[in-house]
């Protein structure tokens, strides 16, 4: 009806209009009530011009959205609210909210976060591609995230997931947000050195054989060292993040969690599982086992690089003995090393934007990789 009205009347004041309507008024109060009159039909028209131009009406939006949108003086904000809040049903205080608040940064009241929330395919992609790269720098990740989903996102959307990352940074899958020269970064949980107690130590496994002991005695010792090491090998990330191109890997695969390195990680979980002995309850819980390890070894290969042939078989003695250790002979050691290998090599590498050593080669975009991870620690003596 304000619309109409200001179609009409459109270079009409306010007032006069008020005044030109007491029939549309007056039909207002008698068929719909006392609470719709002419001055309801007054805030119709006040708020239908709040509406820039040329744009059409939601019918998804009600009167307290456009009244929380007619306090935006940016025609152009304004415009996005009122297309984003209708896309998703926003309640009415969103559109302030994101009036207030329009930079990631930014930091809602504790009542106002409550209200947010997140968009799970996009906190997904944002988790899978850090564990995939390791970094990506915000604008570059809401490209790549609208370039290929299926229904793009908007700036607000990304920021309530941002604010929703930032509150819970630290949390063993979530990324973490990293301020750099101005820019923002979705960074893995191991190169951020704000986040206490990172779960992602791998040297606490790495030196011990004992099982998922994180407090041996190789645990401080081995916590200042990696502190050291992850200072230089994000250096070495980030020159490596800016001189290669974006990895746009696919959609499906990187929300439904496939890579590169899968089937060859299947190998050698089949490799190491296969054997009608093992009872169902013992088969899940050493593949639960593999699971873990994995996930850390690989992590860990994504931060430091290719490690070396003698790093690559402890590994796969770690493996073994917390896995299958029946199986814990030489010939088998040097079988899991091989497909062990076989899986870092398809691993992707931080440095270069997830790119595996095989991927690399295949480009010849770089000379033979040297091993960049630092020698280890003494043997297991355990072992």
């Amino acid at each position: 009806m304000g619309a109409a009205s200001n179609k009409r009347l459109p270079d009409t004041p306010l007032l006069i209009s008020k005044d030109c309507s007491p029939p549309v008024g007056g039909h207002l109060h008698k068929h719909y009530g006392p609470r719709l009159g002419q001055s309801y039909l007054a805030r119709c028209i006040k708020f239908a011009r709040a509406v820039p131009k040329y744009a059409p009406f939601r019918s998804e939006l009600d009167l307290a959205h456009y009244e929380a949108l007619a306090r935006v003086t940016n025609e152009y904000l304004r415009l996005e609210l009122m297309n984003v809040a209708a896309d998703n049903r926003w309640p009415s205080s969103h559109i302030a909210l994101h009036a207030r608040y329009q930079n990631p940064q930014d930091a809602p009241s504790n009542r106002e976060f409550r209200e947010l929330t997140a968009n799970q395919e996009v906190w997904r992609f944002a988790r899978a591609y850090t564990d995939a790269c390791g970094i990506i720098s915000l604008e570059k990740f809401v490209e790549l995230y609208n370039s290929c989903a299926p229904e793009p996102v908007s700036i607000f959307e990304v920021n309530e997931t941002i604010w929703k990352i930032k509150e819970e940074s630290g949390r063993i899958d979530n990324p973490c947000i990293l301020s750099k020269d101005g820019e923002l970064y979705l960074i893995a949980p191991e190169l951020d050195d704000t986040v206490e107690n990172n779960p992602y130590y791998y040297d606490d496994y790495g030196y011990s054989y004992r099982r998922y002991e994180r407090h041996s005695e190789y645990t401080q010792e081995m916590r200042s060292l990696r502190e050291r090491r992850v200072q230089s090998r994000r250096a070495a990330i980030f020159t490596g993040h800016k001189q290669h191109p974006i990895e746009k890997l696919d959609y499906e695969d990187i929300v439904c969690g496939y890579a590169s390195y899968t089937q060859s990680v299947n190998n050698l979980k089949l490799y190491i599982l296969n054997d009608s002995k093992l009872g169902a309850a013992s088969l899940h819980a050493r593949e639960d086992e593999f699971d873990f390890i994995m996930a850390k070894l690989l992590r860990s290969i994504g931060l430091n690089g290719m490690p070396t042939a003698q790093q690559t078989t402890e590994d796969a003695e770690l493996l073994l003995i917390v896995v299958r250790p029946d199986f814990y002979k030489q010939a088998e050691i040097n079988k899991v090393s091989k497909l062990l290998a076989i899986v870092y090599e398809n691993t992707p590498l931080w440095e270069f934007n997830g790119r595996s050593h095989t991927e690399l080669r295949n480009e010849e975009a770089v000379e033979p990789l040297v091993p960049t991870m630092q020698p280890t620690v003494q043997p297991k003596q355990a072992a």
